[in-house]
């Protein structure tokens, strides 16, 4: 990143057993294919896709019962934080649904969604699996291993 390119010229990384796949913008692609020869002592080989392939990904399932569908609170069951800090995190800017920055604590998640934190990583709703007697919503949460 030291290479005077934007942070947001560069989107997310997949990890597989033998490679590894991030996209960029096509300005960031030209430059990148010039000037990334080595990752530490492993040389590198670009092949160019259209998608990431997310779809073979494995996540950490994390069981979580949430008073509402609100970003903020399922932000924090998935990242284990207060709702308080949770909320901080969106209103800065740094929490992504579904690969777009949204800054609207009150923003309502559905099953399927990709969310993320900057620094913190990807994690996804999976599913919903009922409601408790208290009214909880009990949710089946992933994160990216």
């Amino acid at each position: 990143m030291n290479t005077g390119l934007k942070r947001e010229k560069f989107g997310d990384i997949s990890v597989n057993d033998d490679s590894f796949s991030f996209a960029c913008t096509k300005e960031a692609e030209t430059f990148v294919r010039m000037s990334l020869e080595q990752v530490g002592k492993a040389s590198v080989a670009f092949e160019q896709v259209e998608t990431l392939n997310l779809e073979n990904e494995q996540w950490h399932e994390i069981q979580s019962l949430v008073s509402s569908m609100r970003l903020d609170s399922v932000i924090a069951a998935l990242y284990g934080l207060s709702r308080s800090k949770a909320a901080e995190a969106i209103e800065k800017g740094i929490v992504k649904v579904n690969w777009r920055s949204v800054d609207n604590t009150a923003f309502r998640v559905n099953v399927g969604d990709y969310l993320s934190v900057r620094g913190s990583g990807r994690g996804k709703v999976l599913s919903q699996e009922g409601v408790t007697k208290k009214d909880k919503i009990r949710l089946l949460l992933g994160r990216k291993q």
